[in-house]
């Protein structure tokens, strides 16, 4: 049961998926070598890094959603407790104002 239960957050990185973002989505492709690295061809930059965004999600979902929350301050809304002084920290120094102002 377990395992069932883990296999289901693991990241799908096999196959095909359409994104709507993409410039020219006929040209754009990650590939992942044995070992799981991916490898990203496309014919504009803009889908390049569009393209390393998914892979990165697909292998790192989980320190991109922690990143997110440590920067607006709101870590220990999932780790507990021993993240608040964190939490205080990051809203003092306002990271999450000074995100969303690059946005």
């Amino acid at each position: 049961p377990l395992k069932l239960f883990c296999r289901g957050s693991l990241p799908r990185v096999k196959g095909t998926f359409e994104a709507d973002d993409l410039e020219q989505p006929e040209a754009a492709q990650v590939v992942r070598d044995k070992a799981g690295v991916p490898h990203i061809t496309a014919a504009t930059e803009f889908d390049v890094f569009f393209l390393n965004g998914v892979a990165h999600g697909q292998d790192r979902l989980w320190q991109l959603h922690s990143g997110r929350r440590l920067a607006a301050g709101r870590l220990s809304e999932f780790a507990g407790l021993r993240a608040l002084e964190l939490d205080r920290l990051s809203r003092q120094l306002g990271f999450r104002h000074l995100a969303e102002g690059d946005l």
